[in-house]
């Protein structure tokens, strides 16, 4: 692995992350955290202004890997309404794709059609995971391999050659 690059580290609102998981337990699922931030954005939330809230797409640090995860950002802080994972010990090592205004990221799931936006992504992807230097578990490995080829036929496609 060589040096790792990743971002300042982030802050987390533990107090809002709690009263999101309280007031809506319905739109938050283990293991869904698109889903999740869809679903509580969705809801459109007192507690959240429009013009302070943001979605993080990023990859999180695990023991021995980062996984791709989302998180909601308030005012610059984390909101995590999945209480069971212990993000504050992880702050330090995420390593950004991407910052969407709330406006921007609804915007780009109606035009994916998905909430994790895997497709709309894919060059921000690529480019966190291999400037940063992380280690990815297998599932993210395999879809940064899928996201290459995609944007390698995009690229086919408008230098107008044939793609398959």
């Amino acid at each position: 692995m060589s040096s790792l690059k990743q971002d300042p580290a982030y802050t987390y609102n533990a107090k809002l992350s709690k009263e999101l998981a309280e007031k809506y337990p319905r739109e938050i699922e283990k293991n869904q955290c698109y889903s999740n931030v869809y679903r509580v954005l969705s809801a459109f939330p007192r507690e959240l202004e429009f013009n302070k809230t943001e979605v993080l797409f990023c990859y999180l640090p695990c023991p021995g890997y980062y996984v791709r995860h989302a998180f909601i950002l308030y005012d610059d802080q984390i909101v995590e309404p999945l209480l069971h994972l212990d993000v504050q010990q992880r702050l330090q090592g995420i390593v950004t794709i991407e910052r969407l205004s709330w406006g921007a990221y609804i915007e780009a799931t109606a035009r994916e059609g998905n909430a994790d936006l895997f497709h709309d992504l894919n060059q921000e992807d690529i480019e966190a995971y291999e400037d940063s230097g992380i280690d990815l578990n297998y599932e993210d490995i395999k879809r940064i391999y899928m996201a290459k080829r995609e944007v390698a036929k995009m690229n086919r496609k408008q230098r107008g050659e044939m793609t398959y």
